[in-house]
C-alpha cells in the first residue's frame, strides 16, 4: 500500500483548527491546497489524505480499451460502440513523450517550427530565437512537455512536485498571456504544430504525431468526469486523434470520438462523430465531404520518407481511380 501523504510535523492537515491562531489556520489551508495541487489526493473513510495511484492519474490505456469495448471487424478494422468505426488508442499512447524520450519529443516539436520558417536549411541561434518570438505556441508546447513528463515520466518526490508546481504556475500565466492552454494530462505525440495563438484549449485527449492545431480550437472531454473516476464510467469521455491530423480554426472536438490518421477538420466544425482516416470533416455537426486527407496541409521535415504517410497517399490515389 502506498504510504499516506505526510505534511510537515508542525502542521496537521484536516485536524482541529486553533481559532486563537489565524496565522496557523491560514497556513494549514495553504498547505492543504498546495499538496492537493502538486499531487492529487483522495480521502479515505478515516479522513486521511492519500495520494492518488499513478495508474489512475490521467488516461490509462488498459482502462480505455476495456471501457470503450472495441472489437475487431471481419476485415480487421477496429470498431467502437454502436458500430462506429474507431481508431485504436494504442499507437497514440505509445508515441507520447511519457512513454519515450522527453528530449526527442521536444526536439521534434521545435524542428516542425524551424521547418515551417526555413525548410530544410540549417538554423542558427538567431533564427531559432526568431522562431520562438514568431510562434508563441512553441513555448506553450515545451512547457506542456516538461509538466507532462513530471507527472508521468519522472520519479515522484518532493523535487518533482515542487518543479511541477512552479511550471504549472508558469503555464497558467502563459495561457492567460497568449491564449494557449494545454492540459498536462493530455497525451500528445511529438511534432505538434500550433501556427497561431488565441483561444486554444487542449484538454485530456490522445493526439498523435505531427498534428496541426489552428486558433480558437477546443479539444477535450464533454462531461465533468474526473480522472480517477475513469475506471467506473461506461465510455472513456476523451477524443482520440490520429497522426498528421489538421484541425482548422474554431473547430471543436469533444467527447469519445475518434479522428483517423491524415484527417482534416475544417474551420468552425463540430466533431461529434468519428472521422475516418483521410476524411475531410466539415459542418455543424461534422459531415465527411471528401477523403483527400490533410496531405497538403500538414508538412514536416522528413515527410517524404515517412512510410505511413506514403502508404496513405497511395491508398488515397487508388481509391480515387
Amino acid at each position: 500500500m502506498t504510504a499516506p501523504l505526510q505534511a510537515p510535523s508542525n502542521v496537521t492537515i484536516g485536524g482541529n483548527e486553533d481559532a486563537s491562531s489565524p496565522r496557523a489556520r491560514v497556513g494549514r489551508q495553504f498547505l492543504t491546497y498546495l499538496f492537493a495541487r502538486l499531487l492529487p489526493v483522495q480521502a479515505d473513510q478515516a479522513g486521511t489524505m492519500w495520494p492518488v495511484p499513478a495508474s489512475r492519474l490521467g488516461l490509462k490505456l488498459e482502462a480505455a480499451e476495456r471501457q470503450v469495448g472495441r472489437v475487431q471487424m471481419d476485415d480487421g478494422s477496429p470498431r467502437g460502440p454502436a458500430g462506429r468505426t474507431s481508431v485504436t488508442t494504442s499507437p497514440v499512447m505509445a508515441k507520447c513523450s511519457c512513454q519515450g524520450s522527453l528530449r526527442t519529443a521536444m526536439r521534434r516539436d521545435t524542428t516542425r517550427y524551424f521547418f515551417a520558417l526555413y525548410g530544410d536549411a540549417r538554423t542558427s541561434v538567431a533564427m531559432r530565437l526568431r522562431t520562438i518570438l514568431l510562434f508563441p505556441g512553441l513555448l506553450a508546447i515545451l512547457i506542456y512537455r516538461v509538466c507532462h513528463h513530471l507527472l508521468y515520466g519522472a520519479e515522484p518526490n518532493i523535487a518533482t512536485k515542487l518543479s511541477y508546481g512552479a511550471l504549472w504556475l508558469a503555464s497558467r500565466w502563459y495561457a492567460i498571456a497568449v491564449g494557449i492552454e494545454i492540459d498536462s494530462h493530455a497525451h500528445i505525440g511529438p511534432g505538434l504544430f500550433i501556427n497561431h495563438f488565441g483561444a486554444i484549449i487542449v484538454g485530456p485527449a490522445y493526439i498523435g504525431e505531427n498534428c496541426n492545431i489552428a486558433q480558437s480550437v477546443t479539444i477535450g472531454k464533454s462531461s465533468m468526469v474526473t480522472d480517477w473516476e475513469l475506471e467506473t464510467v461506461d465510455v472513456l469521455d476523451v477524443p482520440t486523434i490520429g497522426d498528421r491530423v489538421w484541425i482548422g480554426p474554431g473547430a471543436v472536438i469533444a467527447g469519445p470520438v475518434s479522428v483517423g490518421n491524415d484527417a482534416s477538420v475544417s474551420a468552425n466544425t463540430l466533431v461529434i462523430r468519428d472521422v475516418q482516416p483521410r476524411g475531410v470533416a466539415m459542418g455543424v455537426p461534422a459531415q465527411i465531404v471528401s477523403v483527400k486527407g490533410s496531405f497538403r496541409q500538414v508538412r514536416y521535415r522528413g515527410m517524404e520518407d515517412d512510410a505511413e504517410r506514403t502508404a496513405a497517399i497511395l491508398e488515397t490515389r487508388r481509391a480515387s481511380l
